[in-house]
């Protein structure tokens, strides 16, 4: 095995082949997230996806794709809670010899925190027999190009990009959007079909599944078994999958060796039957995919956020999808998700993993009940233990500046979470919306301000006599801090 340090030169060859985002498989690779499990900061289970150009796949490890949402055109790794080892594999071997490979690199931070980024070249797709390993100088890392110069690879050859990454402070501390293959000579042709690429990787799934399996070389057939390689049919439609078994695939093509084979493992599992809210809650911490037996009732409902409550408390249903429901709507049982914590927040999500999702497992509404209320409480009210929960806090002071609600000396985070829904000025409010907690801190997602009656009033309240009044027209002492306080008509804060 030969290993080089990479090189900023200029590319030899000629782009030939060029990953970017999101990619042509993109309605079924969708992912959340930069790991699968992990435990005490370890990961133990990689989150897997493949990326398709035309016929051509990769195999990506690790990489945050943001379930292609927010208009997001490139793909993030590096974790907060884990390390990590990222990678971006070949699945194809590339039929011209390489010469570089380039990464955009479109966002970096905290580059101390990652242990290596190499590009790793074999003759087989399980990178079994590594040729080459070209490690880049991490002391030149930046934002732009990084190039890897290739110098052992003939023809046929698979490439892989490695990034081992400590657990860092933030999520996607690289951030990539292309991969461009430089290579040059004529392209060799195929002496092996290409190895099948199944559409599923191997995982747990909650009811029945297809596999579509496709291969690159044209006209070749794909054979299946799903009783260990005992029985081999050949592939017409998707493969349905409605009990665990292992599947074994390969292709094959006169005048050609037949291609490698390609097995996964599926199991089909139950979801764990709750019968409340509360019970549900509680699953959070193992990420266990629950199905209610109750029905709950919706509280508000905007784009992927559904907020329902039951007897026992309140969670939040995150997922697009899902049919329209109103405060009242009684959502029938039957559904289920995946109940995990998002930045210490519970929440029960429509995405499964392996892109697989939930969202068809809800039904409309056909009955409602009356419409919940929101609990009156104080800003010092406002903790974790009521996370998720509906309140309203009557006549508080917002800071635009800050983004807080200020009562004395409480204060609390306001974030912006809900579309239609627009920061008011400096003022006096009564604020609706949902307990959240990102990271530890605790927040409320506003649903609505609304000004008191009397507030428009409070500056001819506030008499050119020298007194300060605060936003309620309450005389106050002109050393109060942290509040927006009235003299002689005018609103000033001391800080």
């Amino acid at each position: 095995m030969a290993l080089f340090a990479v090189t900023m030169a200029a590319t030899a060859g000629e782009a030939y082949k060029t990953l970017t985002f999101p990619d042509d498989n993109s309605a079924n690779n969708k992912v959340g997230g930069y790991y699968k499990t992990q435990e005490g900061g370890v990961v133990t289970e990689d989150l897997v996806w493949e990326a398709k150009i035309g016929t051509d796949s990769w195999a990506i490890s690790n990489f945050n794709n943001n379930n292609w949402e927010n208009n997001w055109t490139y793909i993030k790794c590096g974790s907060r809670k884990a390390a990590t080892v990222a990678s971006i594999a070949t699945s194809f071997a590339i039929n011209k010899a390489v010469t570089d490979v380039v990464v955009t690199i479109d966002k970096l931070s905290t580059p101390e925190k990652i242990n290596s980024i190499s590009l790793v070249v074999a003759s087989d797709s399980e990178f079994a027999n590594i040729v080459e390993t070209v490690n880049a100088d991490l002391g030149a890392l930046a934002v732009g190009d990084l190039t890897f110069s290739v110098t052992a690879a003939p023809a046929r050859y698979f490439y892989k990009l490695v990034f081992d990454i400590q657990k860092t402070g933030s999520n996607g501390i690289i951030q990539i959007s292309k991969i461009v293959y430089n290579a040059e000579g004529e392209a060799e042709p195929e002496t092996q079909v290409a190895k099948p690429v199944l559409s599923l990787s191997s995982g747990t799934y909650y009811g029945p599944i297809e596999v579509a399996c496709t291969t690159a070389t044209e006209g070749a057939t794909i054979m299946y078994s799903k009783d260990g390689g005992e029985t081999y049919h050949q592939y017409e439609l998707p493969i349905a999958i409605g009990t665990s078994c292992e599947l074994e695939v390969y292709a094959t093509k006169d005048g050609l060796q037949d291609s490698e084979h390609v097995t996964a493992q599926y199991t089909i599992a139950e979801p764990t039957i709750v019968n409340s809210i509360a019970e549900a809650n509680a699953e959070a911490e193992n990420g266990t995919v629950v199905k209610f037996a109750n029905p709950v009732t919706c509280v508000y409902q905007n784009d992927a956020y559904t907020y329902v409550k039951d007897a026992t408390g309140y969670t939040l249903l995150y997922g697009k999808g899902l049919p329209a429901y109103t405060n009242g709507s009684v959502v029938p049982a039957g559904f289920f998700g995946k109940m995990t914590i998002y930045n210490d927040l519970i929440e029960f999500t429509t995405q499964l993993g392996n892109g697989i999702y939930s969202a068809a497992s809800f039904t409309e509404s056909t009955e409602s009940v009356a419409p919940v209320e929101p609990a009156v409480v104080k800003v010092a009210d406002v903790t974790a233990e009521k996370m998720n929960q509906y309140v309203k806090i009557e006549s508080v002071t917002y800071n635009a500046a800050g983004k807080t609600l200020v009562d004395g000396e409480n204060k609390l985070v306001v974030y912006n979470r809900f579309k239609g829904v627009e920061l008011p000025v400096d003022g006096t409010y009564t604020v609706t919306g949902f307990v959240s907690i990102f990271n530890g801190t605790v927040q409320i997602y506003p649903t609505a301000f609304e000004t008191p009656s009397g507030v428009e009033e409070i500056n001819a309240a506030a008499q050119e006599n020298g007194q300060v009044y605060n936003l309620l027209g309450q005389p106050v002492s002109a050393d109060t801090k942290d509040q927006i306080l009235v003299k002689n008509g005018k609103k000033f804060i001391n800080k």
